[in-house]
């Protein structure tokens, strides 16, 4: 079989790999991945197997194989550098910023966001838009939330210049958790509103509005607005309910509890009661029991 016809056996092996990761069918995905990667190392085509090796680093990172992740992407780094391939080293950089940031090595997950930052500002790549929104979480996280809030502003401005609105969104969204933190009120409120009238642009960003909902929930209580924390931890439970999330139901149910506490309003446990199919002294004892 000649050359030009296992290159051309390799693509089509990754192109349906490809396909086979975007409909989520991530086993089938690695298998022809890999058919791929094979043929490419027979045939001495180095510098795709990178571009295979940075998809299985993917891969393996959404079904949380962090090592096997970390090796890909190290594997396509090594290529990507011999080429000289900036775009694809960026794109390998920003990837273990993630996955350094998701097993919380975050001096690591920054070291990699910058590197990519490099490529994507010198090449003046719309990708630095993604690098500054994770460096502003990061940044969120260690608590420098003022270098945070500047992250975020500047992947703000490309992404109010493109289409992309669920960035936008959650870009919003991110703001608003960096001036709760900073004690900016009324600035948090304005940015979780403008996300929310984003998020309900769109049924695919349903989902996403329970967060923002939770987080105007803990604001409005941090200011003692009461029945407003309320009326939003209920917005956001019926959301999570709607998806099957147990693990943020319940957690937002927490809230609720602790929102009754503090109010003594007994219409929480009346609400809640009802949306559960509860007793309201089954769900005052369950309020009672994380006192």
């Amino acid at each position: 079989m000649g050359c030009s016809h296992l290159k051309s056996q390799a693509f089509a092996y990754h192109n349906l790999g490809f396909v086979a990761q975007e409909l989520h069918e991530f086993q089938e995905a690695i298998n022809y991945y890999q058919q791929s990667l094979q043929i490419k190392i027979n045939i001495g085509d180095n510098f795709n197997q990178g571009i295979t090796f940075y998809q299985l680093g993917i891969l393996a990172h959404k079904l949380g194989e962090y090592q096997e992740a970390e090796k890909r992407y190290i594997q396509a780094e090594n290529i990507f550098e011999i080429y000289q391939s900036r775009h694809d080293l960026g794109s390998v950089y920003f990837q273990k910023g993630i996955l350094y940031q998701d097993i919380r090595q975050l001096s690591e997950s920054i070291k990699y966001y910058k590197k990519a930052l490099a490529i994507f500002i010198q090449e003046n790549d719309f990708g630095q838009a993604y690098v500054y929104h994770q460096l502003g979480i990061v940044s969120g996280y260690l608590k420098e939330h003022e270098e945070s809030n500047n992250y975020l502003l500047k992947a703000l401005s490309i992404f109010l210049k493109s289409d992309n609105y669920y960035y936008q969104a959650d870009t919003y969204h991110q703001l608003g958790i960096t001036a709760q933190h900073l004690n900016q009120y009324i600035k948090a409120e304005n940015y979780y509103e403008k996300a929310l009238s984003i998020y309900a642009e769109s049924k695919d960003f349903r989902y996403d509005q329970a967060g923002t909902y939770g987080q105007l929930g803990m604001l409005a209580e941090q200011q003692l607005e009461f029945d407003v924390a309320g009326k939003n931890y209920f917005e956001a439970l019926r959301i999570f309910m709607e998806f099957g999330d147990k693990q943020h139901f319940q957690f937002t149910t927490r809230n609720i509890g602790r929102l009754y506490r503090k109010s003594n309003n007994f219409y929480l446990v009346e609400q809640l009661a009802t949306m559960l199919n509860e007793s309201v002294v089954e769900i005052e004892n369950l309020f009672n029991s994380w006192s």
